[in-house]
């Protein structure tokens, strides 16, 4: 049975990248090996996924795995989505609470792969894998991952671009080439059709819900494929906006934030980064604490100044703690009396990556994007497969980090 590289994402739904189902699970967190944590398992070697649970008993839970399609619609075909073998039934392993931790009682742990009865993965794909509780069938969280066949690190390039329909600093661009070449796929028992590969995703550092899709055919004018025909095709995404560096929230220091009290970062209120670089982030990785007490979960608060004329009407935070998707229980609200966009939301204590998002969308305005900022960027190379009554293969996964360099790459696009 062939054995592939998996990469896992946070997610659930069709909306979100995470989401917990059930009000009785309050963390959850999957963490990879390699750059950004982004979670890739190399052949077969697991993921962590974790999640904290209240209650005064530990729940049964199992889990349910399906294999997806790219759009993460269920793939129809039971050679590939067995009913029988899909649904685990080794309980995962629990612990209890460090003691003197008040906002939860139990910490689930698991690697995908790793369960007994799911020790590799057979088809390479996108999967989904559900957390249930064993007997009622209630659903306490899922997490969204890939499993991809190999690795084409070498195959990326990022470069910086200056979008010509843009102004500044809209019109600064990293551009994200990913090399797909046939020779390089083809296995002894089984040829690769290049003409089979139909798109490929990329993902910017931990944002698992904001992929760029190139596609063959597709109409986006910031992404486009060179040398169709060949045996060497080049997927390019041009438009990507780097952003700014992630603001870094830490509160791991009891001495300064004591247990039991609202954290409130004593740096004071975040402003606007529109006009500044920041310092280097860790690529949207976060960092929780384990132990008594200092592995508890704390009210934090978040403040922003507005400065802008008239107010807008949202202003969201993400974060490793809402999958860094903009999520209504991540919205803040203004604050008359201190003229202040102001949010309280339980965070276990730690170190984390985050920014602000205006109205939705907008991932600049409050932020900034310059070409200075590092990323990491994920592509993932989908195969249109027809054989076992047809499904989305993943063929490869790279990975590539944006540098600063202020060298602009030659610009033969029309666009």
């Amino acid at each position: 049975m062939r054995s592939y590289t998996a990469i896992f994402l946070l997610t659930v739904s069709s909306l979100y990248s995470q989401k917990i189902l059930d009000p009785d699970v309050v963390g959850l967190r999957v963490n990879g090996r390699l750059l950004a944590r982004f979670p890739v398992v190399v052949e077969g070697g697991p993921v962590i996924v974790e999640f904290d649970v209240k209650g005064g008993q530990p729940i049964d839970a199992r889990v349910r795995i399906t294999h997806c399609s790219r759009e993460w619609r269920a793939t129809e075909s039971e050679f590939v989505n067995d009913p029988a073998r899909m649904t685990l039934r080794q309980p995962i392993s629990h612990r209890r609470a460090p003691q003197g931790t008040r906002a939860y009682a139990w910490t689930y742990r698991f690697g995908l792969p790793g369960i007994k009865g799911l020790e590799e993965f057979t088809y390479s794909g996108n999967y989904t894998a559900t957390i249930l509780e064993a007997g009622t069938e209630r659903p306490l969280a899922e997490v969204r991952f890939i499993v991809a066949e190999r690795r084409i690190d070498s195959a990326m390039t990022v470069r910086n671009r200056r979008i010509p329909s843009a102004v500044a600093p809209w019109n600064r661009a990293h551009a994200v080439r990913v090399k797909v070449v046939e020779q390089s796929l083809n296995e002894p028992t089984r040829q690769f059709n290049i003409a089979l590969v139909k798109s490929v995703d990329v993902f910017k550092n931990r944002e698992f819900d904001r992929p760029v899709t190139i596609e063959v055919n597709g109409k986006d004018e910031q992404t486009w494929v060179e040398n169709l025909g060949t045996g060497a095709v080049t997927f390019v995404a041009g438009g990507i906006l780097p952003g700014n560096e992630y603001r870094v929230l830490d509160v791991r220091d009891p001495d300064v934030y004591p247990p039991g009290d609202t954290i409130r970062p004593r740096e004071g209120a975040d402003l606007s980064r529109f006009f500044f670089p920041a310092k280097r982030d860790h690529n949207g990785v976060s960092e929780v604490l384990e132990g008594p007490t200092l592995g508890d979960i704390e009210p934090v608060e978040f403040q922003f100044l507005w400065a802008g004329d008239g107010l807008p009407p949202r202003i969201n935070i993400v974060g490793d703690f809402s999958g860094w998707s903009v999520r209504s229980e991540w919205s803040m609200t203004y604050d008359d009396s201190r003229q202040r966009f102001v949010l309280v939301a339980p965070l276990r204590r730690g170190a984390y990556d985050y920014q602000y998002v205006m109205n939705d969308t907008d991932w600049v305005r409050l932020e900034g994007n310059e070409w200075s900022t590092n990323n990491i960027y994920t592509a993932v190379v989908y195969y249109k497969e027809f054989s076992l009554g047809g499904y989305d293969r993943v063929v490869a996964v790279g990975q590539a980090m944006s540098n600063g360099s202020t060298v602009l790459m030659e610009d033969r696009h029309r666009e």
